[in-house]
């Protein structure tokens, strides 16, 4: 694929996310640069969530990282650590990534449109599915980090 046909690609879907976030009457900032990327914030039922989305034209990749609004103290990371791959494994899209060394949670999800048509329908889809995951699961993480729950618990819920 030519740079030319990877950077049409790239705006397309571009142009096919942003048209998501308006009809969806989700206020974002654009960033500027070689990568395609906007960045907004929800609040769901349980927890704000900030979202990054990232087309890179290069890799022809569409990636969404959604970031938690909190930190696991030191004494939680063991729990959180399985709890996060105990949810990471009952999903189909996207998962959860924990960083041990600092405690934070983030959710992140990625589509390659390589030699893809893509639209608005798979961006909805995307936003969709990560606002739910994110507000039900991650919710249940922060639980977790403040001893309110315990892992066996956490698994119980589902």
């Amino acid at each position: 694929m030519t740079e030319d046909t990877s950077e049409k690609r790239a705006q397309e879907a571009y142009d096919a996310l942003r048209a998501s976030l308006d009809e969806m009457t989700i206020k974002y900032q654009e960033s500027a640069g070689a990568l395609y990327r906007v960045e907004f914030e929800m609040i769901g039922k349980f927890i704000p969530m900030k979202y990054s989305i990232v087309i890179d034209p290069v890799k022809q990749v569409i990636l969404m990282f959604v970031y938690l609004p909190f930190k696991v103290p030191e004494d939680r990371r063991e729990d959180v650590a399985v709890v996060t791959s105990f949810a990471n494994s009952m999903l189909a899209d996207g998962s959860f990534d924990f960083d041990v060394d600092d405690g934070s949670v983030s959710y992140r999800m990625a589509s390659s449109f390589r030699e893809s048509l893509v639209g608005k329908g798979l961006f909805d889809r995307m936003l969709t599915c990560a606002f739910c995951v994110v507000d039900r699961l991650g919710f249940r993480m922060f639980v977790v980090s403040r001893g309110m729950m315990t892992p066996d618990e956490f698994a119980e819920k589902d």
